[in-house]
């Protein structure tokens, strides 16, 4: 990787942090504090995991984990480009790996990240952060399903089974419950918690405690399910529906106003599928993963395709249609069909 004609030049070892504002990993705390400590310098990489499940095909049991690491000093446009990944575990087997596994070979890995070796330049690394969807988490942090008691990664409410459908918890919000997971309480709870015992959600040692300074803090919510799958989706299901008790707030009956704003827009070319069909069908998907519903019959047409990764952009408002999707470069994870046609 380092051999790459100029791939040296585009770390940013440096940057000019303004505290309070937050555009970057970069700006968070945990890396500041890793970098007013000392710790992060230049010539040291911090690093940051994300794994997830894959069948080999439909019809096999045989699952791939594989455990990817970034660099979070790669410029953005560069971070996630597959010559910049770095594949740390392979895992391939008919069952979900157990994440105390993975992290024993990462941990042999970042041992020898963490010396820098004799060279035209000496290279070390650190692993600081990391992310996955909830069932991932929930076996890198060694805890029980998202769908079970304290099974919040983030505080430790243990939340409400809810009546009538099995299988599915419910979080009220209530601040006298929601103390916030902190490193000292998960590794005390990880000395006493079991498989088949758990003490809040916490079912024994987390492997992440060897090899990140802080894995509660560490490990973030990823976007994709909790924003774009998550909260976007349920919140423009509402606007969209034509039920009777969503009178109050359905938008339902300006469907014509808003595909004139899709049909304004132009997707970058990792759209597969477009969607037809009027509210309520759904036949789209993006190869993020998402499968959403239309805003309308012809709310995206052939001419919409004609984009490309430079010309869909920020600073556009869905509904009243003030700004321009055309005015900056983005990259997949900037901009997702699904926020727009769910």
């Amino acid at each position: 990787m380092f051999k790459r004609p100029g791939f040296y030049q585009k770390l940013k070892f440096s940057s000019n942090h303004v505290p309070g504002q937050y555009s970057e990993i970069c700006d968070g705390h945990l890396y500041q504090d890793r970098k007013n400590s000392g710790i992060l310098k230049k010539n040291v990489l911090s690093l940051q995991w994300y794994t997830d499940g894959a069948s080999l095909f439909s019809s096999s049991n045989t699952e791939v984990w594989p455990v990817y690491l970034t660099i979070n000093e790669l410029p953005y446009s560069e971070r996630y480009k597959k010559e910049n990944l770095l594949v740390s575990v392979l895992w391939c087997g008919p069952v979900k790996p157990p994440g105390n596994i993975l992290i024993t070979v990462m941990y042999e890995d970042m041992a020898l990240l963490r010396n820098a070796h004799e060279g035209e330049q000496e290279i070390s690394g650190v692993l600081i952060n990391g992310t996955a969807d909830l069932p991932a988490r929930a076996i890198m942090l060694n805890m029980v399903r998202f769908n079970g008691a304290s099974s919040c990664q983030v505080c430790e409410q243990e939340g409400v089974p809810r009546p009538g459908i099995p299988g599915v918890r419910l979080f009220p919000f209530n601040e006298d419950t929601m103390a916030p997971r902190t490193l000292q309480k998960m590794l005390e709870y990880s000395e006493s918690g079991t498989e088949l015992k758990p003490t809040k959600g916490v079912k024994g040692p987390c492997g992440l405690a060897s090899v990140m300074p802080n894995y509660v803090l560490g490990t973030g919510i990823d976007q994709m399910h909790q924003l774009f799958g998550g909260c976007t989706k349920k919140i423009l299901s509402l606007w969209r529906s034509t039920k009777p008790y969503a009178k109050k707030w359905s938008i339902s009956q300006q469907e014509g106003v808003v595909n004139q704003h899709i049909l304004s827009i132009r997707p970058p070319l990792h759209v597969v599928n477009i969607q037809n069909g009027g509210a309520g069908e759904t036949s789209a998907s993006t190869s993020g993963g998402t499968n959403d519903e239309a805003c309308g019959s012809e709310a995206i047409n052939d001419n919409t395709l004609q984009g490309t990764q430079e010309n869909s952009g920020s600073n556009y408002d869905f509904f009243t249609g003030e700004g321009n999707l055309a005015e900056r470069t983005c990259h997949q994870d900037d901009f997702d069909l699904a926020a727009f046609s769910t």
